[in-house]
């Protein structure tokens, strides 16, 4: 049974799988990495917006396509366990969200529905 998607566990695995990107000099070692900002930030927009679009992507992080594939599959990962997926990008222009929320209460899933 899937757990119910909680934002603290969601962050928590975008961190441990930015883990492996070294600290740039002088960053605060408590502070989340460029990468896990990044991917918590496209997280929220597919919560939001239930899809991403590159050409937002690029614009808000300035970024090219291939780190959108990037954060996109290290965020797949995440959703196996997590209950979420997201589909392959479409167009080279938009992913979407799909949620997988089982083993919640009605309040949850109204909360993200």
């Amino acid at each position: 049974m899937v757990a119910c998607l909680s934002a603290r566990w969601v962050a928590q695995r975008v961190v441990d799988v930015s883990v492996a990107i070294p600290n740039k000099p002088g960053r605060d070692p408590g502070e989340a990495t460029e990468a896990a900002a990044r991917k918590i930030l496209v997280l929220l927009e597919l919560l939001r917006a239930k899809a991403i679009r590159f050409s937002t992507y690029e614009v808000v992080h300035g970024r090219d396509f291939r780190s959108f594939q990037r954060d996109l599959q290290h965020l797949r990962k995440i959703g196996e366990e997590a209950g979420f997926r997201i589909s392959p990008i479409k167009d080279h222009e938009r992913a979407e969200l799909t949620l997988t929320i089982r083993g919640c209460d009605r309040s949850m899933r109204a909360q993200v529905s």
